[in-house]
């Protein structure tokens, strides 16, 4: 396990992935033991409570049905009377048969209505009205007694388990608890870091390490895109026109028609998007990019028509280069060439001693395989920095947060841990994956030393955004404010392990608006359609938070706090902030973190 990964597709199915699941049920196991849970107890309270609420949801389909047929009842019974009613006055105008026939109709139809409405169902509803109150309180009761069971175990776990499991699991892959200023300038300093995040972004949350002593950070990130949005309106015209029928008689209709109109706006839209970037020396001065494809839904003939004509291209490509002095050509492996696709590549020398037998092996074996994701992985290589940016990553749950694993059942909250786990560990590894695939990527970087250099704050950028993100715009958003709002922070000033930050929320206050919207009706008028839409005003807002990081997991975080928070506070990456409702001096903001340390 300390060496290399030669073959990654066939180490996940064959070593990772089963000794990752034992892993993860040998430590659910351990927090059994240590918590000192009665698990066979917790069974037979769960069980208990099960049935109860089977008993509860076939109760409550039951009165459902009964009040359903007690509204049709009613109705039967009302209809019943109207029909009498109807019946008199039948009588009354001389037609007595079919008064008669309408009387007796609704006098049984009334009689049957009312009657089996209120003195049967009517005392079976409330009887089990009565039986369901039972029930939920037993429910209840069973379930505070099954909750009090996982108590101890509920309280042991840690947002650090699904890291320490992975870290187990691939012994080079090590993570880093926060994202810090020394990683930021080691990917900017020595590997050519590229950002994706601007002025229209706000980083939502992070994950950074390293893999085979490269680094690493997973990037979430809110982003901000003005486009456009069509209003539609209508307006209903009438008027009468005079018209000879075909007897050639003069006559007047009226005529109605509906008159649509619309209008583009602009319009701010917001998503979240996830890659990983990955810094490394192989092949430090070529780039190239490849885009996901459907590789892996492609039927065998439809495989071998696609690289024939991929072939093509590429040959005609290779005889342009040539004509043009640039440097293309074709790889022997044209199956690989066709279905990497990463055409646009900018050293050939590099890019053949990167993508050797083996790596090109591998790599075709991810785009081809329904094991991990297949070809859904957009690659870029920018000289010595890498950025995968998958399909299933942007699905991928990254928050490690514990709350989900907090159950009043043993089996659910190990199917919930297992689970999770091994969808986060899958999720992680098939974003390596086309990295590992090239054992150039698997060298360990050599660094020279260098002299620590001071930071303007204690923690860098990426992880202030994250805070006020899990904070939350709501906090520090304008009052206006009618979207999300991309939150971007500055430092202020530092003080013993504390960075003052200022939070600005650039978001849109919403204005509705009315355009008249000139169209020609069927009368022969102009008329002004009343299309509505939605003016977006940009506001922004900016107020201070503080940040210092405790190092404590969430769980020692929990036990040190007592499960309090300070307001508009969120715990982090170790790192505790919190937006202060006014100003304060360095001594309030010590004495407040003070609390926590």
């Amino acid at each position: 396990m300390d060496g290399l990964i030669l073959e990654p597709l066939k180490f996940y199915n064959s070593v990772a992935r089963q000794k990752h699941e034992n892993l993860a049920q040998e430590h659910f196991d351990s927090l059994i033991a240590r918590s000192g849970v009665n698990v066979e107890e917790n069974k037979r309270t769960v069980a208990a409570y099960d049935a109860v609420q089977l008993q509860l949801n076939e109760l409550k389909k039951r009165i459902q049905n009964r009040k359903n047929l007690y509204g049709l009842l009613i109705a039967l019974a009302i209809i019943g009377i109207v029909l009498f009613v109807i019946g008199i006055y039948v009588i009354i105008d001389g037609n007595t048969g079919r008064g008669v026939l309408l009387l007796s109709i609704g006098s049984v139809a009334a009689v049957v209505g009312f009657v089996v409405a209120f003195v049967t169902l009517r005392p079976r509803i409330k009887a089990a009205e009565l039986q369901k109150s039972k029930l939920m309180a037993e429910s209840q009761k069973l379930y505070e007694q099954a909750m009090g069971q996982m108590a101890s175990l509920n309280a042991l776990y840690d947002d650090t388990d699904t890291l320490k499991i992975i870290e187990k699991t691939i012994p080079q892959l090590k993570f880093d608890r926060a994202y810090s200023n020394e990683r930021e300038d080691e990917l900017r300093e020595d590997f050519d870091y590229v950002s994706f995040t601007g002025n229209e972004t706000s980083i939502v949350n992070t994950l950074s390490g390293t893999m085979f002593g490269n680094p690493f950070i997973f990037e979430r990130y809110l982003v901000h895109q003005m486009g456009t949005c069509a209003y539609h309106g209508t307006l209903t015209i009438m008027w009468t026109e005079h018209y000879r029928d075909k007897d050639g008689h003069l006559r007047t209709r009226t005529r109605t028609q509906v008159l649509t109109a619309s209008v583009v706006k602009p319009k701010p839209y917001y998503s979240v998007k996830t890659h990983l970037g990955f810094g490394s020396v192989a092949a430090p001065d070529l780039t190239f990019t490849r885009g996901e494809s459907d590789t892996d839904e492609l039927s065998e003939r439809e495989m071998q028509r696609k690289i024939r004509k991929g072939e093509k291209k590429l040959q005609k490509k290779a005889r342009d280069a040539l004509k043009k002095g640039e440097s293309f050509q074709e790889m022997t492996n044209s199956e690989f060439d066709v279905l990497f696709d990463a055409t646009d590549r900018d050293h050939e020398v590099q890019f053949r001693l990167m993508y050797t037998p083996l790596a090109q092996k591998n790599t075709l074996d991810l785009l081809r395989s329904k094991d991990g994701y297949g070809d859904d992985f957009n690659f870029y290589k920018l000289k010595r920095y890498n950025i995968i940016k998958s399909v299933h990553a942007q699905n991928w749950d990254m928050d490690i947060s514990t709350s989900r694993y907090v159950t009043h059942s043993v089996e659910l909250s190990r199917k919930k841990f297992l689970d999770f786990n091994a969808t986060f560990f899958k999720s992680i590894f098939f974003d390596f994956a086309p990295l590992i695939a090239v054992p150039a990527y698997q060298d360990e970087p050599t660094y020279s030393l260098k002299d620590p250099k001071p930071y303007k704050s204690y923690y860098p950028s990426y992880e202030h955004e994250s805070l006020a993100n899990m904070i939350g715009d709501g906090v520090f958003a304008h009052e206006r404010s009618g979207t999300c709002a991309i939150l971007k922070t500055s430092i202020l000033e530092q003080n013993n392990g504390v960075d003052r930050v200022a939070v600005t929320a650039y978001s849109y206050a919403t204005e509705n608006r009315v355009d008249l919207v000139p169209v020609l009706g069927g009368d022969g008028n102009i008329h002004s359609v009343p299309v509505h839409w939605i003016e977006y005003i940009p506001i922004r807002k900016q107020s201070d938070m503080l940040v210092k990081a405790l190092n404590h997991t969430s769980r020692e975080f929990a036990d040190k706090s007592g499960g309090s928070m300070p307001q508009n506070g969120a715990y982090f990456h170790g790192m505790l902030a919190y937006a202060p409702t006014a100003k304060q001096a360095w001594e309030q903001i010590n004495q407040t973190f003070e609390k926590y340390i």
